[in-house]
């Protein structure tokens, strides 16, 4: 009991003696202090070190290793004490609690204090961070969008997702891909709250050309001379597209176009530019050439020789070759043939009495020398033939369906192949003769006369009657009948 009165004695001596040596204990950190009238002049320290918090206090661990006891004072009000090296007090929060270091019985023993102040621990963090971005609607070229984010206990990361790419930390987006984008971003703060998702949209679109300041270039075919005439070609390219094309020959009129031609005799000179889409004029660019009179070309073109042969001749075959030149020519100098393989003949006219078949081969040369490539008619030579005076009909079928064809053909003698007969018709119900063709010989045969066949179209029922006439010949009639 003694000790503990002398305890108490001392605590409250120290309250004043020590109050300059005091320090506050946070929740977190141990404190020592030193008495400045240590016992003896030894000065040994005294520690309060945070243990446990509860949901009104703090619970501290006491520790002076030298000390007789331990005193804790709320100012002069003792709360308790341990005449022990060591000891645990709970002090509430918003309290100060005063501990001491006692050794020996009076108020000289003190040997160290220090203090105890209980915070109350913040409360849990549950508030997310707050992102913006600078994002507009649209960009020209490339986009660059800032991300900002605020949070009251501090920001970890940034994240954000690109068109629902990958998930990147940062808080800049970069971005030149023509095209509407979509931009999710959010943050997480020291807490581990993590923000809600923001989405934006925007659009990159290209970037206006840059004005085009290229004129175009023209160039020319123009020759140093030319002979008789001249005809100049100019062709223009540009970046952007040629809108027209102008020239001045001789220093005469602007004019515009991509052909200039002339067929003055004399030196000339040509000026010539272009002008682009885009306004932009050409330099000019000038060419001299100097035109001559024309030296005529050679004649390097043959003649054309044609022939008035027919198929067949009767007795005897006269043929008439006919060469002629290209206007401007040097002129057909000889004429020549062959007749069934003989001998080379110069001539135009061409006889013969020889009955049978013949090849009647001829050509040309001109005043130049350039020849001909011969050509080749076929004739035939038929026997004189016997005074028969003979104009034949036949059909093929007297009975036919309507809207079928009667098939008629004949031998006229004498003809030539490619005489024209007439053919008539009387159709049914009718009294009179109607001419319906005028059918062409297509073959001789040794009498001298020639055959002919027709198809005529009959649309009616009843009976058709034909008849073929021929130089004042008429053949008999026949009859076909039309079902």
């Amino acid at each position: 009991m003694k000790n503990h009165v002398l305890l108490a004695a001392a605590a409250v001596a120290l309250v004043g003696a020590l109050a300059a040596a005091t320090t506050t204990a946070s929740a977190t950190p141990t404190k020592t202090s030193r008495c400045s009238g240590c016992h003896s002049g030894v000065n040994v320290p005294v520690t309060a070190t945070l243990a446990t918090t509860s949901a009104t206090a703090a619970t501290y661990d006491l520790s002076a290793p030298t000390a007789t006891a331990i005193g804790v004072f709320d100012g002069t009000t003792k709360v308790t004490y341990f005449v022990a090296t060591t000891g645990r007090i709970s002090v509430p929060f918003g309290k100060t609690y005063t501990i001491y270091a006692v050794k020996g019985p009076t108020t000289s023993d003190g040997i160290g204090t220090t203090s105890a102040t209980a915070v109350a621990p913040a409360p849990a963090d549950t508030t997310a961070p707050v992102t913006t971005s600078d994002a507009v609607a649209s960009y020209v070229g490339s986009a660059a969008i800032h991300l900002t984010a605020t949070d009251n206990v501090g920001v970890t990361a940034t994240y954000y997702i690109l068109d629902g790419g990958t998930q990147t930390a940062g808080t800049t987006v970069s971005i030149s891909t023509v095209g509407s984008h979509t931009l999710e971003f959010w943050s997480v703060d020291g807490a581990n709250n993590v923000e809600t998702h923001h989405t934006v949209s925007f659009a990159v679109t290209a970037p206006a050309p840059a004005p085009d300041t290229i004129a175009p270039v023209t160039t020319s075919d123009a020759l140093a001379n030319y002979g008789g005439s001249a005809t100049i070609k100019l062709t223009a390219t540009d970046n952007v597209g040629v809108t027209a094309t102008y020239y001045i020959l001789d220093g005469g009129t602007q004019t515009a176009g991509t052909t200039v031609n002339i067929s003055t005799v004399g030196s000339h000179t040509l000026e010539f530019w272009s002008v682009d889409a885009a306004g932009n004029v050409e330099a000019h660019t000038t060419v001299g050439f100097t035109l001559t009179t024309p030296v005529p070309a050679p004649d390097a073109t043959a003649p054309v020789t044609t022939s008035n042969a027919k198929a067949s001749y009767v007795g005897t075959a006269a043929i008439l070759l006919t060469a002629v030149d290209e206007a401007g020519g040097s002129g057909v100098a000889h004429t020549y043939y062959i007749l069934d393989g003989g001998t080379q003949v110069e001539g135009t006219s061409v006889t013969t009495s020889v009955l049978g078949g013949h090849t009647l081969s001829f050509w040309s040369v001109d005043g130049s020398g350039n020849v001909e490539a011969a050509s080749t008619a076929s004739f035939e030579v038929l026997a004189t033939p016997v005074a028969v005076n003979r104009c034949s009909l036949r059909v093929s079928d007297s009975t036919i369906a309507r809207y079928h064809r009667a098939k008629l053909h004949g031998t006229i003698s004498p003809a030539l192949v490619g005489d024209h007969a007439s053919l008539y018709v009387k159709k049914p119900g009718s009294t009179r003769w109607v001419k319906i063709a005028s059918p062409v010989t297509t073959a001789a045969n040794t009498t001298g006369g020639a055959t002919w066949s027709y198809s005529y179209l009959c649309k009616y029922h009843g009976t058709y009657r034909f008849q073929v006439r021929f130089n004042g010949m008429t053949s008999s009639t026949v009859k076909v009948y039309v079902r």
